[in-house]
């Protein structure tokens, strides 16, 4: 009986792995994309997947140079700046300033700013 509910178990934790995994789809977005214009010169549309993403990735949709539509966007820093000032969202860039960190801007309307910085996948 003990071996019975444990395979159980470990098949349910399979199947949920599946599930979680097929939920970072980037087809089934729910979120409205944005543009980002970047300091390198390059315009990327992004999504940032359904409302439960909320990790540090966006799906590339499409770019005004050569970053692929098959690419992530990988963001180290995450911020917001309006009349009252920047509210930082996580900042996880520290000592990564040398491996050439891309940073990117979008209004995001009502005279805020949404601020990135990161990385596009895969890196050259």
């Amino acid at each position: 009986m003990k071996r019975h509910v444990a395979l159980i178990a470990a098949l349910a934790m399979s199947c949920l792995a599946l599930v979680s995994s097929a939920s970072a789809d980037p087809s089934h977005n729910v979120q409205s994309s944005a543009t980002l214009t970047c300091d390198n010169g390059l315009t990327v549309v992004v999504n940032p997947g359904t409302m439960t993403n909320r990790s540090h990735v966006a799906f590339v949709i499409s770019s005004s140079g050569g970053i692929s539509s098959t690419s992530i966007s990988v963001a180290t820093y995450l911020a917001f700046t309006d009349s009252t000032g920047t509210t930082v969202i996580f900042d996880t860039s520290f000592g990564l300033a040398a491996q050439g960190l891309v940073t990117c801007t979008a209004d995001v309307g009502g005279g805020t700013t949404l601020t990135v910085k990161g990385f596009f996948t895969p890196r050259g």
